[in-house]
């Protein structure tokens, strides 16, 4: 039986794992915020997301295993005066976003502090040129992957209102 690919965000201080199917990026610790917490267009210095953790893995596992995990976007974020970054370092271990909610996320090299040292344009990640995920298992269940962080930088000239549905992929072998 082929595997059932999920991507698993985690949000609190347990952390709380939840399959998600949307990654919607908000100025709070939440996976699924409805109209609450927005991102918020500064006056002055760039605002940004609570960062976002997540991992990848399967509700079902493959017959034997799966390995070789990459992750890109379609190469063109249409979100006016917004950067969606990703951790060039993957963490092992959770921390819990932080920030000023409502308003401001903590920087996430700053949140995973002497873990993600910097960060890139998720952008310049394409099928062509995919990010690769390190695996902490091959096999069964739940979550396979290392942790990989999202953060969206809103600078004063983004366009006030609902971003667009941006694409997220993973790619991986299965045998």
């Amino acid at each position: 039986m082929a595997a059932v690919p999920k991507f698993y965000e985690h949000n609190g201080a347990s952390p709380t794992v939840t399959e998600i199917s949307a990654l919607v990026f908000c100025s709070a610790d939440e996976t699924a915020p409805g109209n609450e917490h927005p991102l918020v267009k500064p006056t002055g210095a760039d605002n940004r997301s609570f960062v976002k953790t997540l991992g990848f893995g399967f509700s079902t596992g493959p017959s034997v295993s799966c390995s070789d995990f990459r992750l890109y976007s379609d190469g063109t974020i249409g979100w006016t005066g917004c950067t969606w970054n990703i951790g060039d370092q993957l963490p092992e271990a959770y921390v819990q976003a932080t920030g000023t909610e409502g308003l401001t996320g903590t920087e996430m090299t700053a949140l995973y502090t002497g873990v993600i040292t910097s960060k890139t344009d998720f952008a310049t990640y394409t099928s062509a040129a995919p990010k690769t995920i390190d695996a902490l298992k091959t096999s069964g269940t739940g979550v396979y992957t290392k942790f990989f962080c999202f953060q969206v930088d809103v600078s004063s000239s983004a366009v006030v209102g609902a971003l667009g549905a941006e694409a997220l992929t993973m790619s991986w072998l299965e045998v």
